[in-house]
């Protein structure tokens, strides 16, 4: 099973503020539905919060270290490891890795792939992606989206990209 990680972030790392993204770009709202679509997902429960709701048509698991906690439709782990192997044990293809930056941090020495979604923001936040190291990584694919004004907004341009670990 090939674990993934899915983020937007911005020039610095940039993840949220107050629990939400900084920046609003329906075009990757819907890259990542169609991305993680029929799939098994896995969240910090902030993240969840942030959401609102389990998103439809995916398996939602929670990463949570509340043992009370209990959300209709979503499946509550205690540890990464359990949630991966309950993923593998339902022939799960691809393991969606969503958030936080908590989560981002335990799943990164583990991941084959992430979907990156470089948001052009250098500004205030309260969560960040964490570093990692590109040299770990093969860029596979690159989209780049540029700036769109309307009359009601401006979505910041954005570059989409597929990072694949280098097996050593």
């Amino acid at each position: 099973m090939k674990i993934s990680i899915i983020a937007a972030i911005g020039n610095n790392h940039e993840l949220g503020l107050n629990n939400k993204l900084p920046w609003f770009v329906p075009r990757d709202m819907l890259n990542f539905m169609l991305t993680t679509l029929n799939h098994h997902i896995l969240m910090g429960r902030n993240t969840y919060l942030s959401l609102g709701r389990p998103l439809p048509n995916r398996t939602n698991m929670i990463l949570s270290h509340d043992p009370n906690l209990k959300i209709k439709d979503c499946y509550i782990f205690d540890e990464f490891e359990n949630a991966y192997n309950f993923a593998l044990e339902r022939d799960e293809p691809e393991f969606f890795i969503i958030g936080g930056s908590s989560i981002y941090e335990l799943a990164i020495p583990v991941s084959d792939r992430m979907y990156l979604s470089r948001v052009d923001y250098s500004g205030t936040a309260d969560t960040f992606f964490p570093q990692f190291n590109l040299a770990d990584w093969n860029l596979v694919e690159e989209r780049h989206h540029p700036t769109i004004i309307t009359k009601s907004a401006i979505i910041p341009s954005w570059n989409f990209q597929i990072l694949d670990r280098i097996k050593k």
